[in-house]
This record gives C-alpha cells, structure tokens and sequence, in this order.
C-alpha cells in the first residue's frame, strides 16, 4: 500500500509555477549489480555504460549484460546520467541473444500439446490452443535464472481466430512444449518467401529506418525476404528488392506497420499473388531455408557455410572433424561442398543471437549479418543471405559460375557490386 504521507521526490509545488530553479528529483544512486528505472526503460550499468531496454517488462533480458537482483528495481533521473555513455538495446535482439531457443518476431513454432490461449501473459483463460503450427506475433520473457518465455499467437478457439499468450516454459522445460517449425499457410505478418503489393508509395532504405535508395510506387508487387522487428511496439520492417526505374535493383527495407496494440499492417503492405517463381533464397535439395536462423535445414541437419566463429565454437565443444568437414550436396541441380552438422552441435556452436556467432549487422551491407576474418593473413569480409534468385543469377554471371553464388556466404566485395 502506498505511504500518502511520505514526502515527495521532487518539489511538486514549483513545478505546478513553473519554477526555473526548481531541485532536481533526487533518486537512487548509480551502482553496478542494480537493475534501474531510468522513465520507462530498464537500464543497468556495464562497466562505465549505461544499457537500456525501452520497456522494464523486457528487463529480464538484460541478465545477459550485467548480474542483478531482479526483484528491486530503483528509479534514477536523467539528470544522474547525463554525459554518460548510453546504449539502448533493440529489444528483439538483446532477448534472443541472452534465451537460448526462444523464437523470433514472425517465425513459426509448433506446439506439442494443448496450451492455454491467455488474454495477457498472467490473464484470464480464453480456451486452449490445440498442438499445432502458429506464427509468433510477439514474445516476452520472465526471469533472469528460469528464462520462462511467452508467445503471443492468433489460435482458433471455436471456430473463432482468437490472438493471445501462451506459456512456452522455462530454459529448463521449453523443449517439452514448443519447438521451431516450418510455416504452415498464410501468417498474421507475411513470412519470407511471400510477395506483397505496397499501399502507399514506400520510400526503401538502406537499413531499418535508415538511408533513403529510392521509393518504391503504390501497387508495385515486391517479395518479403526478411523480417526485422524494433522496439516494444515491434514496428515491423521488410528486406525486399526492387528494380526503379532506372533498370537497377537493389536491395533494402521498407517500413510494415505494427499489429499492436492496434494493427496497421493493411495500411502499409497487402498480400499479393507471386508474378514469378523466383525464391527469396536458396537451399540444398530436400531442405528449408529456416526464417529464424536464416540458415537451410532439413529434419535433423543445418547447412553451412558457417562463421569462423561458429566453427571455433564446434571444435571447443569436442564434436570433431565435422566441424571442418566438406560434404557434397546438390543446389539447383549443381553439386556444391558445404558444412552439414547436425541441430544440437549446431544450436550450440552458432548460438541464438540475430546474427550467427561472430557475425554482426552492418549498415555498410544492406544489414545483412557480416563476419570480418583472416584467411592465410588477408583480412576478409563475409556476407550472410538471404540471397534471391535474382541477385544468385547476376552473381554467377559476373563470378563465371562460382559455388559459392549458390550458397548462403558471399564475399563482400561480389555483395556491394550488387548494391548501387
């Protein structure tokens, strides 16, 4: 219960008179170790840094930048940290770095037994989601130590398409209830692979929100090949290719709304039917190319190539020469060399991040997932896909037919020639 009687942290009274002296609100002291309200974001300090989540209901997610005891949270001014370094994290990244196995904003789960479908995460009871494949619309995550994690999805209650929470379990328990899984039908938010016609004229940029390329015109019909997600509110953005005007095609972002708490998804992008076979990116024969990971798979196995990083990572776990090994595999009917490694030694060695270990996003490259490497002394940039159809058959004509066009790795050199 609230103490009416305790003073006031800042001098109401001034400010109600618009007082240009008035004290500034004294709140708690900065430390290490301290989960801190900074407004409405939760912020810990790493080091001399400041790091920040815009909602305190993602506060969990910041176990993985600093040790703190989750259940006191103190309120600090940004009068205390001013002129200090601040990064704010983007939420999507920063949760699927730190929970192993928790899905990404619009991939596909299934769910191996009937959950129940909750108007909130801790909210009332509206039915129960039979075992199935269902696209994740949202995702939180509660607890440092337990990672209990939370997905909102749109489940058929009676006939009834009905949007609410389901509880996918802890660290320890969440392989029992949920796993990844290919999509299955049309989504809530169109999957990679899926064409859409744009609304309005959508200006394409370089990065999310970021360096306007060109600005694609009302009705054209363009092909989702990635989904990012930013901020609390998941305001959605789009990786799609688009030829202007000027005969060139390139590739970039466009903004997609946000499904809530209201959506306005149908104000930005419509479904659209595919003008051309034309694939977002391309995999070995009998596999998928995975949404979430942004690697192909089959049933029990992902294929590389893989980051240099990743590979470290496989050699440190003890799994052996398959880490290095080379198998041959056929890709649009051509025969190509490439990494296969089972899911457990690949869910370990390439991890959960938004980029596969050692790789990061570059605004230099369109935000694909780069890695920067030495190879025989030479430092060198690798480019992670998705890669189209499109952008495959131009670089094997400029690359005399190379292998490695077909896979999902380029140099960096053959990407930028791409991208005006």
């Amino acid at each position: 219960m609230a103490d009416l009687n305790k003073p006031a942290s800042i001098d109401v009274a001034c400010l109600m008179d618009n007082g240009a002296q008035c004290p500034q609100p004294v709140g708690a002291p900065l430390g290490p170790n301290r989960l801190m309200k900074l407004g409405s974001s939760a912020c810990v300090l790493v080091g001399e840094t400041l790091e920040c989540v815009d909602t305190v209901g993602d506060a969990s997610c910041l176990g993985g930048r600093s040790a703190f005891d989750e259940s006191v949270i103190a309120t600090i001014y940004a009068v205390q940290v001013t002129g200090r370094t601040r990064v704010d994290h983007n939420r999507h990244q920063l949760c699927r770095s730190f929970v192993s196995g928790l899905q990404s904003l619009g991939s596909a789960i299934s769910t191996l037994a009937p959950l129940a479908l909750r108007a909130s995460i801790d909210g009332m009871v509206l039915g129960q989601a039979p075992a199935g494949t269902y696209q994740v619309l949202d995702f939180a995550v509660r607890g440092v130590a337990a990672k209990q994690r939370f997905y909102r999805i749109r489940a058929s209650l009676n006939g009834v398409l009905t949007d609410g929470w389901i509880d996918a379990g802890t660290a320890a328990t969440h392989a029992s209830l949920t796993t990844a899984a290919a999509p299955e039908g049309a989504g809530a938010l169109p999957y990679p692979g899926d064409w859409v016609s744009v609304v309005p004229n959508l200006n394409m940029r370089a990065t999310p929100g970021g360096a306007l390329l060109v600005t694609i015109p009302a009705g054209r019909v363009v092909q989702i090949k990635e989904l990012f997600g930013t901020a609390s509110a998941n305001n959605l953005y789009y990786r799609v290719e688009y030829t202007h005007s000027d005969g060139v095609t390139r590739e970039g972002w466009i903004f997609g709304g946000t499904l809530y708490p209201s959506s306005t998804l149908a104000n930005w992008v419509l479904p659209a039917a595919a003008p051309s076979a034309q694939k977002h990116a391309h995999c070995p024969n009998g596999t998928r190319y995975d949404i979430h990971s942004r690697q192909c798979m089959s049933a029990s196995s992902v294929y590389g190539p893989f980051t240099a990083a990743a590979v470290q990572a496989c050699l440190d776990s003890g799994a052996g020469a398959v880490c290095t090994a080379n198998r041959a595999t056929v890709v649009d009917g051509v025969t190509l060399t490439l990494p296969i490694w089972s899911k457990t030694v690949a869910a370990q060695a390439v991890g959960n991040g938004d980029c596969p270990r050692g790789a990061a996003r570059s605004a230099a490259h369109r935000f694909h997932c780069v890695e920067n490497v030495s190879r025989d002394g030479v430092l060198q940039t690798d480019v992670y896909g998705p890669f189209s159809s499109a952008m495959v058959s131009a670089c094997l004509a400029s690359q005399g037919n190379a292998g490695f066009c077909r896979s999902n790795r380029w140099p960096a050199s053959v990407f930028l020639a791409q991208q005006p």
